[in-house]
Parts: structure tokens; C-alpha cells; sequence
């Protein structure tokens, strides 16, 4: 006996896995009601009717790979993975600016690892406070100001040692 669809009200056949009204499965067993049928002369042809074809997914709008490749490179691991490889260079730069003389050239490579290190977090900083929109603002603004102040830090401190006596230049200045 043929069930009717939960969804449409059609009869679904007993052989057919699908409702032929609207493509959806075929409901569970209901209960039998008996009511008087008329005798039929002619048998009842089953029919099979294959299941609607997949909806094909909506294709991503133009951009939208570009903004998961931002996302992903700013996404949080991205972002903690940048700023600790920065400060290892940054410490490996400034151990050596610390033990080698400023004439010799351990102490240039340990100014350009100091220099490369808190920019590099400077400007992952950056840009993931700029870039990733998944961050709550307050930590966004956060990322942006401790951001500049890196490249900041590393412009002044780059510039400090790379000027022999930087502590002459301002001994003219009160204060210092």
C-alpha cells in the first residue's frame, strides 16, 4: 500500500526509495487505515523514478580565496609562530651585539638579527591586528599598537647601534 510523503503529501510507492512529488525520502511505515476501497480491474504499474540529481554547492564569490589565504596567515597559530621566531632573533641578535666588539662582523649580524627580529613581529603584528577580522576589536587595536611600537623599537635601537657613540650626540641636551 502506498505511503504518503511527510513533506508533500504525495503517495510514494512501496519500491521507491524517494517521494516522485518532491525528491524527498521516502517516510517511515505508517499505520494501516482501514478504509473501503473500490476493486480495481487494472493492476497498479510501479514505476521506479531515480532520486533528484545533487545540488551543486554555490561557487565562493570572486574574492573570497584571497580572504582565506589573509585569514590563514593571520590566523592565531601563524601569528604566535611569527612573533616567537622574531623574538629568537631578536635574542640571538642582541646576545651577540652584547659579546662581540662593534668593529668586528658578529656584531653588524647581531644588529641586523636584533633589527630583523622585532620587525618581522612588528609587522606580523600588524598585520594580523589589520588583516584578520576574527579577533575581537580590543584585541585587534592591542596588536596594532604593540605592533608599531616594534618597529619603532627596532628602528631606534637599530639606529643605536649603528652609530658609534650614540650617547655623544645628545650631550648638549639636559637630561642626558
Amino acid at each position: 500500500m502506498p505511503i504518503k510523503c511527510d513533506k508533500c503529501g504525495a503517495e510514494v510507492p512501496d519500491n521507491a526509495s524517494f517521494c516522485p512529488g518532491c525528491g524527498a525520502p521516502k517516510p517511515a511505515e505508517q499505520p494501516a487505515v482501514f478504509e473501503k476501497q473500490e476493486p480495481k480491474s487494472e493492476p497498479a504499474k510501479q514505476t521506479y523514478q531515480a532520486p533528484p540529481p545533487p545540488v551543486p554547492k554555490p561557487k565562493k564569490p570572486a574574492g573570497q580565496g584571497l580572504k582565506n589565504l589573509v585569514d590563514t596567515l593571520f590566523s592565531k597559530m601563524f601569528i604566535m609562530l611569527g612573533i616567537f621566531l622574531g623574538f629568537l632573533l631578536a635574542w640571538i641578535g642582541k646576545i651577540l651585539t652584547i659579546f662581540m666588539n662593534s668593529e668586528t662582523t658578529g656584531y653588524d649580524t647581531g644588529t641586523v638579527l636584533l633589527f630583523t627580529g622585532l620587525s618581522g613581529m612588528g609587522f606580523v603584528m600588524l598585520g594580523g591586528g589589520l588583516l584578520n577580522h576574527k579577533f575581537d576589536k580590543y584585541i585587534r587595536l592591542g596588536m596594532l599598537v604593540s605592533g608599531g611600537l616594534m618597529i619603532v623599537l627596532a628602528l631606534t635601537l637599530t639606529a643605536m647601534y649603528s652609530v658609534p657613540d650614540f650617547s655623544s650626540m645628545f650631550s648638549g641636551i639636559s637630561g642626558f
